[in-house]
């Protein structure tokens, strides 16, 4: 049907340049978040595009639905700003046609955001957190300069090396540290309250079921608590300390990195929640493409961009009302029953109420009801009558 591809042009069109925009600048944000980590040494500037394609998949999951609500928009806004509506009307192109088409249009982007929300999310994520978290580790150990007392893990670990050697060896150069002194605060590792300090001869890097180890050579373990005797030291030939530095601050929360099926089957809120939330980000390409189409009408001296405004303040609300919802579940305040799904509602009952309101069937309805009601009291008075 031309009309039909008349339409979807129009609207993909749009769509696709909105799109572009609109990851250009959260790549942006991104990009110079990690470009200055590159430059203060916690992340190799080689990763920075690697890790920024790792974000493309979850930017493009929140944006296709915003994209997609002001695409169609713009595109029936020109349409009925330039009367080009009316035309199709008088074609024999009404409502029911147009809402057909753009819920076609909708459905595969749909199905897209549903794939990744749903099955690849946490595939990607844990990839792209497990990623992040060896750069830094690596990047933080190349930093270390000799000589120099340096601060680490938010400045509760005090860690200084005499000296570096390297070393060649069948799988590449290592780093071999020297002379090695590390103060840590409490809290800062698993020895509890205490403080601990460290000394060693040596140390190097290893990797070990995808976590990374300071491996120490030849040294003292001191653990206590300052103004008190009762320090314990430890003598050690070798002795491993985990490397979680600045990582797991920047980690996501842990229902992110867990699969659907495994959300399915827990009974926590939190879970629950981020279970509604993976679902609830496909379920918005409809409704909103839905409530578009009622609010892309204008009159032709309006302009198209006459109801673009509530438009988005509607989006605003309905997105963060979502998000509200969603906490709402996790602390407890609302049903899992309740939960995300009374916000959908209330949008879909809103958007086709607006439909039926702007396309004229609203009125269609009730002269048809009044005609029926008019002809049963026609009815019931000639059978009184008679």
């Amino acid at each position: 049907m031309i009309i039909a591809r008349y339409i979807t042009k129009e609207i993909a069109w749009t769509f696709l340049v909105i799109v572009s925009v609109l990851l250009f600048i959260a790549l942006s944000n991104k990009f110079a978040l990690y470009l200055a980590k590159a430059a203060t040494g916690d992340l190799p500037i080689s990763l920075v595009f690697k890790v920024m394609g790792l974000y493309v998949p979850e930017l493009l999951s929140l944006l296709l639905p915003l994209s997609l609500f002001v695409a169609i928009l713009f595109a029936l806004g020109r349409i009925h700003a330039d009367s080009e509506m009316t035309v199709l009307a008088t074609a024999g192109v009404g409502w029911g046609v147009i809402t057909r088409i753009i819920v076609l249009f909708s459905l595969p982007i749909m199905v897209l955001i549903g794939l990744y929300t749903l099955w690849l999310a946490p595939i990607i994520t844990e990839y792209r957190d497990q990623t992040l978290a060896e750069a830094e580790s690596v990047a933080i150990m190349q930093s270390l300069l000799p000589g120099r007392f340096q601060r680490l893990m938010d400045e509760k670990m005090v860690f200084y090396l005499e000296d570096i050697l390297l070393k060649e060896k069948n799988t590449g150069e290592e780093r071999e540290l020297q002379g090695i002194f590390i103060a840590e605060q409490p809290g800062s590792s698993s020895f509890g309250e205490n403080y601990t300090l460290i000394t060693a001869e040596s140390a190097r890097l290893e990797k070990e079921k995808d976590k990374d180890y300071l491996v120490l050579k030849n040294g003292y373990r001191y653990q206590g608590t300052p103004g008190k005797a009762d320090y314990k030291i430890v003598q050690f030939s070798e002795y491993g300390r985990s490397l979680e530095l600045q990582a797991d601050a920047n980690s996501s929360d842990i229902e992110k990195l867990k699969t659907t099926h495994d959300l399915l089957q827990s009974s926590n809120s939190q879970d629950i929640g981020e279970l509604q939330w993976r679902v609830s980000i496909p379920l918005t390409i409809p409704i909103l493409a839905l409530l578009a189409i009622p609010l892309a009408r204008v009159q032709p001296r309006q302009g198209r961009f006459a109801k673009f405004l509530p438009a988005i303040i509607i989006y605003i609300l309905y997105y963060n009302l979502v998000a509200v919802s969603k906490r709402w579940l996790i602390a407890g305040s609302l049903s899992s029953w309740i939960g995300v799904w009374w916000v959908h509602a209330v949008v879909l009952l809103l958007s086709l109420s607006l439909l039926a309101k702007e396309s004229g069937w609203w009125r269609e309805f009730r002269h048809r009801f009044n005609v029926r009601l008019d002809q049963e009291v026609s009815f019931h008075h000639r059978g009184r009558s008679q």
